[in-house]
C-alpha cells in the first residue's frame, strides 16, 4: 500500500512537471528570467496587454480590431508600416504594436526592467526601410548642409515604404 502511495506520487509529480515545461515552451518562456518576464507581464491590467495576453489580438489581427480594444497614445507612420504606442512617449513603459498593411506584425510590451515579446514578424525589407528612414531623417536634422545628398536616399526609402514627397518636401500616402 506505501509503495503504491510512492508510485502515485511520483507518477504525479513527472506529469505536473511534464505540464509545466510544455505550457512554458508553448509561452515563449525558455529561461528563469523569461518566466519572471511572463508573470511581470500577465501582471499588467492594460486593456492591450490583456487582449495580447489572452490571444484576442494576435500576428495578422487587423488595425480595426486593435482600435476596437484600446486607441495607441501615439502613432509613427511610415505608409505601410504604422508603430503605435500604447503608453506616453518618454514613459518608462512602453506597450508597442508595428500593423504592416493594417494587420499585426509584431507586439512588445515592457519597462526599463523586463521585457516580453509576444510575436515578431516584420518583413526584413519594411524593417530595413523603416531604420534607414529613421537614421535618413535624423542624419539630416544633425547636418542639415549634408541634405541635398541624403535627400534621395530618404525619398528611395519612403517610396518603398508607400509614402510619397511632394514638392514641398511634405509626405504624402497614397
Amino acid at each position: 500500500m506505501f509503495l503504491r502511495a510512492i508510485k502515485t506520487v511520483v507518477i504525479m509529480s513527472v506529469a505536473a512537471c511534464v505540464a509545466f515545461v510544455v505550457y512554458c515552451g508553448a509561452s515563449g518562456i525558455r529561461s528563469i528570467d523569461d518566466f519572471r518576464n511572463f508573470l511581470v507581464m500577465r501582471s499588467v491590467p492594460e486593456p492591450i496587454v490583456v487582449a495580447l495576453a489572452n490571444g484576442t489580438l494576435e500576428a495578422g489581427s487587423t488595425t480595426r480590431q486593435m482600435m476596437s480594444i484600446d486607441t495607441p497614445s501615439w502613432t509613427e507612420d511610415f505608409g505601410r508600416c504604422k508603430i503605435h504606442g500604447f503608453a506616453p512617449e518618454g514613459s518608462y513603459d512602453y506597450r508597442t504594436i508595428v500593423t504592416v498593411d493594417n494587420r499585426m506584425v509584431s507586439a512588445d510590451v515592457g519597462s526599463c526592467t523586463w521585457r516580453w515579446s509576444f510575436f515578431d514578424e516584420i518583413p526584413d525589407d519594411i524593417a530595413r526601410s523603416v531604420g534607414s528612414v529613421r537614421g535618413l531623417r535624423d542624419a539630416i536634422e544633425r547636418m542639415p548642409e549634408h541634405a541635398d545628398k541624403l535627400q534621395p536616399l530618404l525619398d528611395e526609402q519612403l517610396s518603398s515604404l508607400g509614402i510619397e514627397q511632394t514638392a514641398a518636401g511634405v509626405n504624402v500616402a497614397p
